[in-house]
């Protein structure tokens, strides 16, 4: 109804905002419709997990519980890379992957292959996982979900 009124005020070649809701045509007909999801307004994990390679990747919820693949380091702001089926050397430190990520030929170097384990890093960070774990867990590091 509200609709009707402020489209009558309009001039006919000027189109109302209002107009673009989901499923209508005409606005006056579109009161229970639901407004489209603006192109800003896409899906965060929560909570982000770290898994293992066996572990399936997507967008995180309580009740679906994946792999974020869309990490994001806050310290560096970077993107996280992963690396399914290697976990990081023992002599992997921060010098080394600030000179290094994100090429993944220069990152092999410090990998090691292991069954079942996924690797991870930015370019201040890194980590290797067997389990299924949420990002919050390990205070070092400062990786969010970059959206999906």
């Amino acid at each position: 109804m509200i609709e009707d009124i402020l489209c009558d005020d309009l001039p006919n070649n000027v189109a109302h905002r209002g107009s673009s809701l989901r499923g209508s045509r005409n606005a006056s007909h579109a009161i229970n419709a639901v407004p489209e999801r603006p192109d800003s307004a896409k899906r965060r994990c929560y909570p982000p997990l770290l898994g293992s390679s066996a572990t399936q990747l997507g967008v995180s919820s309580s009740i679906h519980r994946t792999v974020c693949d869309r990490l994001r380091c806050t310290s560096c702001d970077f993107p996280v890379s992963s690396f399914p089926g290697y976990s990081w050397s023992p002599q992997t430190d921060y010098l080394f992957l600030r000179n290094n990520a994100p090429d993944v030929n220069k990152l092999r170097a410090m990998l090691v292959t292991e069954t079942g384990c996924r690797a991870y890093c930015c370019q201040c960070s890194y980590h290797s996982e067997r389990d299924l774990l949420e990002v919050t867990r390990i205070s070092a590091l400062k990786w969010v979900c970059g959206k999906h």
